[in-house]
């Protein structure tokens, strides 16, 4: 498997929420509504952003939602709609690799307590022993922001052992420090006790059974015109994005 990070596209982004809105409230209804267009609307008209799809949710039901500005700006302009698929980056780590990780948990196939040499030898070693699962969820584990540029051109299980030579950041357990180096160990930690890579284990556990039709690591030509640009030219599914 290469070490490299998989993109996750999203469609649509559901956000759940504790407002509770009672139906003769109208005009209560009408106010969080306008606020939440407005928020967006501003992002738009300042070039934050090129456009947006807003969804606010709760439970199962959709209580609102906004398409705004662009999906594209070059190399034609394309007007957003809500069926759009998003490049969602690093939300990748809690749409993917903590439910995965979790969900093994659950399965009574990982101790999060545990150091994460007991799941990759190559970190089996006195310097990472308090390197736990659960540290590498919570961003306090103490590895590097981003791996090694020699880790990242290697496959696994290379590209593990000159991570583990690299060494540590900070301390474990002695600050948050974000790191996309933990959680791309983690998807390779889902690999290999799982036996199959991240992007399998997550549609088969999540995705499939709960109807996620567009949601994908490596999504198929025929989404290309739904995708938003990323960047100028280039669509989400051709740019690798940290996990």
């Amino acid at each position: 498997m290469r070490f490299r990070s998989a993109v996750l596209l999203l469609s649509v982004l559901v956000l759940p929420t504790m407002l509770a809105v009672p139906d003769p409230a109208r005009a209560q209804t009408v106010t969080w509504q306008q606020a939440a267009d407005e928020a967006v609307r501003d992002s738009v008209a300042s070039s934050e952003i090129p456009g947006a799809v807003l969804v606010v949710g709760q439970g199962d039901q959709v209580l609102h939602r906004k398409v705004l500005g662009w999906r594209a700006t070059v190399p034609h302009p394309e007007l957003m709609t809500a069926d759009t698929i998003f490049d969602i980056a690093s939300l990748t780590k809690v749409i993917a690799t903590t439910p995965a990780v979790l969900r093994l948990w659950e399965m009574g196939k990982i101790d999060l307590n545990a150091p994460l040499g007991r799941y990759l030898k190559e970190f089996d070693s006195a310097a990472y022993q308090d390197v736990t699962v659960l540290r590498l969820l919570t961003h306090s584990a103490g590895m590097n922001d981003l791996p090694s540029r020699e880790a990242m051109t290697k496959g696994f299980p290379e590209a593990a052992r000159i991570q583990a030579r690299a060494g540590l950041a900070v301390p474990p357990g002695s600050t948050f420090f974000y790191s996309d180096t933990g959680f791309i160990l983690l998807g390779e930690l889902v690999r290999r006790v799982s036996g199959e890579p991240l992007d399998t284990f997550a549609r088969k556990q999540f995705y499939a059974p709960l109807g996620m039709r567009d949601t994908a690591f490596d999504p198929p030509a025929a989404w290309r015109k739904r995708i938003a640009t990323a960047s100028p030219g280039t669509p989400a599914c051709s740019r690798p994005r940290a996990t």
